[in-house]
């Protein structure tokens, strides 16, 4: 939280468990445990946890939105993977799942059965509905692509780009 701070940095991305993590009382313990701990060291600070969907069954949007309300965590949030999303759940859907709770996003995009780490607009997410889900929660927050490079760098930077202008920059995919 310190080191946030000195950095000018009012969102800190914390994965939401592990994806092989059991939707059971020891996990949940664990993950109330864990949450507690960083909201009391954030309280104050200006500083929001955004905590990611890993892709697993306890870190699906409307189970950590839950958490966050139930508990009332006032120095939480939620950072949307959509890659993450599209392992276990509708990504559009879980944007509008998140509504005012998004505080970060990160864009990769797959084929729903691995983790690939894509750029955007070359797997299944609806793109298109995704960036309207975007603004209907009103969403204007850092959105990070996460693509796992391949090829030349140069080459993959500009695909990168064109992926980032496509998607969230309004030109028609």
């Amino acid at each position: 939280a310190e080191a946030a701070a000195a950095l000018g940095t009012r969102v800190i991305v914390i994965h939401f468990g592990l994806s092989t993590d059991a939707p059971d009382l020891k996990t949940a313990s664990a993950t109330f445990s864990s949450m507690l701990r960083i909201e009391e060291i954030l309280r104050g600070s200006g500083i929001t946890a955004a905590y990611e969907n890993i892709g697993g069954r306890t870190s699906k949007i409307e189970y950590m939105k839950s958490f966050i309300e139930k508990f009332e965590f006032k120095n939480s949030g939620i950072c949307l993977d959509t890659g993450h999303a599209n392992l276990i759940e509708n990504p559009v859907e879980a944007i509008r799942t998140c509504g005012a709770m998004l505080k970060n996003m990160h864009a990769s995009d797959n084929s729903g059965g691995a983790d690939t780490h894509g750029l955007p607009g070359i797997g299944t997410i609806d793109w298109p509905a995704a960036r309207r889900a975007l603004e209907e929660a009103g969403y204007n927050g850092p959105v990070t692509l996460e693509p796992r490079p391949y090829g030349e760098p140069a080459l993959f930077l500009r695909q990168a780009r064109e992926a980032f202008e496509t998607v969230f920059l309004e030109k028609q995919i």
